[in-house]
């Protein structure tokens, strides 16, 4: 993250209007407030009261695709990936699941969006945005096996969520670097 910033636009003033996922999605690709209620309205047909990021660049001649490692079904999000604009939506089930592990109840590892993500991207023709739902970062601060658990913290359940922070940032570095790879 360290890196990107140093490449990048930080925000150093953003903040979450509720702390759940659906709605800051809404915050942060459409630049309005979400639905302020407990029902995922933002997940039912017409329950995004702007036209967000996607849908102006898709006005403009991108290609957008929002990939995630939940299910489909997880808070609607097909709906909700619709009611925002995007083109296309690559939920866990749209992809390749093999050689990679289920890390919560929600989903699998971030990681099995890096290649597909990657394909989809070189196979446009022109400009395209994406956007990820990653899960690994979400109680239960599960890890796939194979990711190594550095201790920050005694208390068990903080030091856990500083890996998956950890494990989040390796994520983003490998997306960048894949997407290096590739000339893109």
């Amino acid at each position: 993250f360290d890196d990107l910033a140093r490449r990048s636009i930080v925000m150093e003033n953003a903040f979450t209007a509720m702390p759940h996922t659906s709605k800051s999605l809404v915050t942060s690709h459409c630049g309005v407030a979400p639905p302020l209620d407990a029902h995922n309205s933002e997940g039912k047909a017409g329950g995004v009261a702007a036209r967000c990021l996607p849908r102006l660049l898709g006005d403009l001649g991108y290609k957008t695709a929002f990939f995630q490692s939940p299910t489909k079904d997880f808070e609607n999000r097909g709906q909700m990936v619709d009611n925002l604009g995007f083109g296309e939506f690559y939920p866990l089930e749209e992809l390749d699941k093999s050689g990679f592990e289920e890390v919560n109840p929600l989903g699998y590892e971030d990681d099995i969006m890096v290649q597909p993500s990657v394909d989809w991207a070189k196979a446009q023709d022109g400009p395209f945005m994406l956007s990820y739902m990653t899960v690994t970062g979400h109680y239960d601060y599960l890890l796939p096996d194979n990711f190594e658990i550095k201790h920050y913290s005694d208390d068990e359940v903080y030091n856990l969520y500083l890996n998956t922070v950890r494990y989040q940032d390796r994520f983003v570095g490998k997306l960048i670097q894949s997407f290096k790879d590739a000339g893109l």
